[in-house]
C-alpha cells in the first residue's frame, strides 16, 4: 500500500527541517476528545484525512490512540496553515494566534515542529492546500481514507462543501466525522449532508 506521502513527495518533508523556525506549542481545541479513542478502536483506520489541521494536536492524538492500540494508521493532514477568516478580522489577536512574521503565520513550521516532537514523522503528512483544491487532488488521484474528519470551515456553506467533496474520497463502509456538530452551520449542514446521499448518520 502507498503512503500518502508517496502521493505528493518525493523527499522527506522533515528533513533537515530548522527546529529554530518554531517553538513546540500543541494548542488546539477538544483534540483529545474520547470519541476519538472508541471509534478509532472500532474502525481500526489504515488511512485518515484530517480536513483542518491547526497545529497537528489532534493528529498527533490520533496517531498516539492507533499506536497504542496497535493500529497501523497513515494520516494526512489538510489545511492552508494560514488560519480562519475569523482570526483576520482581529488585528493584534490574529497577529498573537498565528505568530505572524513579516505579515506571514507561521503555523506550518510549528505543526512540523510538533509532530517531529511527537516522533511520528512516519505517520503524519501534510498537504498545505486548501481544502478544495486538496478533495480534487485526492479524488483524481483515486485516494481513498477510512476516516475523513471534518474539522475546517465552520460554515454551513464551507462544511457541507467539505463534505460533499470529501465524500467520493471515503472508502466502502468508512465514516466521515464532523467535528464542532454544537455549531448551528455543521450540525445543519451534516444533517442536509446525510438527506442527499441517504448516509447513515451515528449518534456519537
Amino acid at each position: 500500500h502507498m503512503k500518502f506521502r508517496d502521493y505528493f513527495y518525493t523527499e522527506d518533508l522533515y528533513d533537515g527541517f530548522d527546529m529554530d523556525r518554531a517553538a513546540p506549542d500543541i494548542q488546539g481545541w477538544g483534540s483529545t476528545a474520547g470519541i476519538f479513542a472508541k471509534l478509532l478502536d472500532d474502525l481500526k483506520p489504515a488511512k485518515i484525512v484530517e480536513v483542518g489541521t491547526w497545529k497537528g494536536a489532534s493528529a498527533i492524538h490520533m496517531a498516539k490512540v492507533c499506536a497504542e492500540a496497535g493500529i497501523d494508521t497513515d494520516i494526512l493532514c489538510v489545511d492552508t496553515f494560514l488560519g480562519a477568516s475569523g482570526l483576520w478580522l482581529r488585528p493584534g489577536y490574529a497577529e498573537e494566534m498565528l505568530k505572524m512574521k513579516n505579515g506571514m503565520p507561521t503555523i506550518y513550521p510549528t505543526f512540523i515542529r510538533n509532530v517531529i516532537d511527537a516522533g511520528l514523522t512516519d505517520v503524519i503528512t501534510p498537504l498545505p492546500l486548501p481544502s478544495r483544491e486538496a478533495a480534487t487532488v485526492l479524488v483524481k488521484r483515486r485516494i481513498k481514507a477510512d476516516l475523513i474528519y471534518i474539522d475546517g470551515d465552520h460554515s454551513y456553506e464551507g462544511c457541507l462543501e467539505d463534505l460533499r467533496n470529501y465524500r467520493p474520497a471515503l472508502a466502502p463502509d468508512g465514516l466521515i466525522l464532523a467535528d464542532d456538530y454544537t455549531f448551528e452551520g455543521v450540525a445543519r449542514a451534516s444533517t442536509e449532508f446525510v438527506a442527499e446521499t441517504g448516509c447513515e448518520m451515528l449518534d456519537t
